[in-house]
């Protein structure tokens, strides 16, 4: 199971909260093995990320679909945190991600990402001049 948090004891945390919420299986009953830090290797290209995620609001729990450009997953994963952060008000705790992919362009819905896939992409390009004192 990859879990996706900022260290060791927050890890186990979510592993056991996982766990007894999809699998009803107590901590007594179970033992974690081993916990890893994987990293990902770092490419000069973007990537589109597809995050199916279930997060607790006010109102219950509600399931999500975000697209995200980044360079590896966990970039991704941040963004996402941020994201809801700012839209739901809602801590890292009360986030759970199902499933991180990596996602082709052609299977892109969102229109934010779909903007930045054409072939004629180009940015202004501001002039500055300096002044002369």
């Amino acid at each position: 199971m990859k879990n996706f948090s900022s260290n060791k004891i927050i890890a186990k945390s979510k592993f056991w909260n996982i766990l007894k919420k999809t699998q009803k299986l107590k901590k007594k009953n179970g033992s974690i093995i081993v916990i890893e830090k994987l990293y990902e290797r770092k490419n000069s290209f973007i990537k589109i990320f597809g995050i199916w995620c279930k997060v607790k609001i006010k109102n219950g729990f509600v399931n999500l679909f975000k697209e995200y450009r980044d360079f590896v997953k966990t970039g991704a994963v941040e963004q996402l945190y941020i994201e809801l952060a700012g839209r739901f008000k809602t801590n890292p705790k009360d986030i759970l991600i199902l499933r991180v992919e990596k996602i082709h362009e052609i299977e892109s819905t969102k229109n934010n990402i779909k903007q930045f896939l054409t072939k004629k992409l180009s940015y202004p390009m501001k002039q500055y001049f300096l002044k002369k004192l």
